[in-house]
């Protein structure tokens, strides 16, 4: 049975062999056609064609044929689309070509592969044939020549970047790597006789000494550029400072005239219009160096140099060693060293401001691709097509201002232009309400404002009169306008002027302390410790003489049912509050409106955060406005409250309430 199945394997190959001689390579049905026995589905079918397509193209290659390979390879794409092959079959017979064939030929056949980058880019390719086009590139790239194959090593370079997308990691340089075998070559040996570079200037006439110094540590420069990371090393960052500044304050000296600069380059332009001009690598030879301090070109070359270098140092690089990390004064010394530079390119003809700014755009432009690949290179989409395609003409049309204030006005409302101001003004529709309310009250009380004064009057404290609280100005002015609104002696008539602000002060105090007996540091809060006998109220009056008055028994007995009857008017304390928010959750919307809210003023409770910032729950939510309404309602009695829970039927609620009050 396997024998007969290689036989009948042997006997397609043949038919296909031979139809492969005979076809012009236009239409790949003819497969199927002349073949019926070949299935697309079967997979040794499939590998038996992609042998056969190989195998048939060794004589192709052996003719040269640039026109009959392309033929070829397309022939072998529509036969993939009718899935007669495996779709990474035409890059296969491309890296075949390129592999046999001479760099001239490959570089003529790579235009075949820089046109079809839409069809590698199909679905049906561009994950089987994306690793093949890669190592394809890669092997020309490591036959190439970058310093004579420069052209070529370009094309390829933009057909990668053209064909894999912007977050595709094998095209990116996520590591920071940097190309170290880039060595300048330069002579070591000091035989270059000193040439003096004369400059007139306004002033005087400056001479530029062109000697091996200047030639070694202009061109030991590069192994910097080429390794910033060696830049971390004391030892080298004090070579390279050392360097930097030589070489630029030889620039700096050694100006280019705008004029003869502009000529030559218009004249070079002019001789050689066609001729393409590159230079990879300049000359190192020790007698040119003078020659390339007067090229703009080589000047603009060495500084933008710099410029990266910079940029890299200063920049937050993902991949950076964590103690490749630049001290303050090295830092300092790359900004003012920055500025040397650009204004060195400015001075630097023709056109140095218009190019100083290009260079800053795109080095601006690369920070912000440094800045992409710190954040993991995400995917770049495109975007939304509807945006796009939205017709930003068409737009609603704006209400009036007066159209605004007309419906706040039908809804009893403000409209103050801002969101934030028409929130606020429609928190309470009554301001003056709102202006009453126990949270604007910033007064102190006596008892709190003088505790430390009336302790300080006592003579067990024994201070002395120029060290009390009423000696100084500014508490005896804020005291003073706290006793004319809250102390009913400010305003009595005395037969004894007081000259002293703060004997004033005193007699006020004295007088607080005997009608508030409770205060601390006086004589009635001392006694209760040794006595159960009542407190009288004692006045002083301004005689120095005491009058003892003895509370009547029946203005006690009148006094007790007040207080019972003000106790059953005490708003509920907190804990019960919160009992009743644990039982009325998802109904405080029904109890904030039955409490008087209006609709708008439960939104903004609902918007408000809590104390942590986040959003409130709705048992919090019942809590917060039952201690608003605690606070601003005229009558927040737990007789109020429970009727209301009993006009919402909140049982549960209503229970709680009645046995705390009992």
């Amino acid at each position: 049975m396997a024998a007969t199945h290689e036989l009948s394997l042997t006997s397609t190959k043949n038919e296909l062999i031979n139809l492969f001689k005979g076809s012009n390579f236009e239409n790949p049905s003819e497969i199927t056609s002349k073949i019926p026995a070949l299935s697309p589905k079967n997979a040794e079918c499939k590998s038996l064609i992609d042998q056969i397509f190989r195998e048939y193209l060794l004589p192709l290659i052996s003719n040269c044929d640039v026109e009959m390979l392309k033929k070829y390879i397309r022939y072998n794409i529509e036969a993939c689309r009718l899935d007669l092959c495996t779709s990474s079959t035409p890059v296969v017979l491309l890296g075949d070509v390129f592999d046999m064939s001479t760099l001239d030929f490959c570089e003529n056949l790579f235009t075949f592969v820089e046109t079809n980058v839409n069809v590698w880019k199909e679905d049906l390719f561009f994950g089987p044939c994306k690793n093949n086009l890669l190592r394809m590139c890669n092997d020309l790239l490591r036959r190439l020549s970058r310093s004579q194959n420069t052209v070529f090593c370009g094309r390829i370079l933009l057909f990668l970047a053209q064909f894999f997308p912007f977050s595709e990691r094998s095209g990116l340089n996520i590591v920071s790597e940097f190309n170290v075998e880039n060595i300048t070559d330069y002579s070591n040996d000091g035989d270059l006789e000193s040439l003096s570079v004369e400059e007139s200037s306004d002033s005087n006439d400056t001479k530029v000494v062109v000697d091996y110094a200047l030639y070694s540590k202009f061109w030991f420069l590069q192994n910097f550029f080429r390794c910033p990371n060696d830049l971390y090393i004391p030892q080298k960052w004090l070579m390279f400072s050392t360097h930097s500044k030589y070489v630029l304050n030889t620039l700096k000296h050694y100006k280019l005239d705008g004029m003869s600069a502009k000529s030559s380059v218009s004249s070079l332009l002019q001789e050689n219009e066609n001729e393409h001009r590159y230079f990879a690598k300049f000359l190192t030879n020790q007698k040119l160096l003078e020659l390339q301090l007067s090229d703009s070109n080589f000047r603009r070359y060495v500084l933008v140099q710099f410029l990266i270098l910079f940029q890299y140092l200063t920049s937050t690089v993902k991949s950076k060693p964590e103690n490749c990390k630049l001290k303050p004064d090295q830092v300092e010394w790359i900004e003012k060293t920055t500025v040397i530079v650009y204004d060195l390119i400015k001075e630097t003809p023709p056109d140095g401001p218009e190019f100083s700014e290009i260079v800053k755009k795109i080095l601006l432009r690369e920070e912000r691709w440094n800045n992409w690949k710190n954040e993991s290179c995400p995917e770049i989409k495109k975007p939304n097509t509807a945006f796009l395609n939205f017709d930003h003409s068409e737009k609603p049309r704006e209400k009036f201002v007066g159209d605004l204030l007309r419906d706040a006005c039908a809804q009893k409302k403000y409209f103050m232009g801002n969101p934030r101001m028409t929130r606020l003004w429609n928190h309470k529709p009554d301001n003056m309400a709102a202006c009453r309310s126990k949270e604007r009250e910033f007064l102190p009380s006596l008892e709190n404002y003088f505790e430390a004064a009336i302790m300080e009057s006592d003579p067990a404290a024994m201070i002395e009169t120029q060290y009390k609280k009423v000696s100084d100005i500014d508490f005896a002015w804020r005291g003073l306008r706290l006793l004319s609104q809250k102390c009913p002696y400010f305003f009595a008539q005395s037969n004894n002027p007081i000259s002293k602000m703060s004997d004033f002060l005193e007699n006020m105090l004295n007088k607080i302390s005997k009608d508030k007996p409770t205060l601390p540091g006086t004589a009635e809060e001392k006694s209760k410790d040794f006595t159960d006998v009542e407190s009288q109220d004692v006045i002083i009056n301004t005689d120095g003489g005491e009058e003892a008055e003895v509370a009547n028994e029946e203005s006690h007995s009148q006094e007790e049912p007040m207080e019972e009857e003000s106790n059953e008017k005490t708003p509920p304390t907190k804990e019960i509050l919160h009992q009743i928010s644990k039982v009325v959750t998802s109904k405080w919307q029904e109890l904030a409106l039955k409490l008087g809210y209006t609709r708008d003023e439960i939104e903004f409770f609902a918007e408000r955060p809590g104390d942590d910032g986040e959003k409130r729950s709705e048992q919090g939510l019942a809590e917060y406005v039952l201690t608003i309404w605690s606070e601003d309602d005229d009558d927040p009695s737990a007789e109020n409250l429970s009727s209301i829970l009993e006009s919402l039927e909140m049982t549960e609620a209503l229970n709680i309430l009645k046995s705390a009050a009992k």
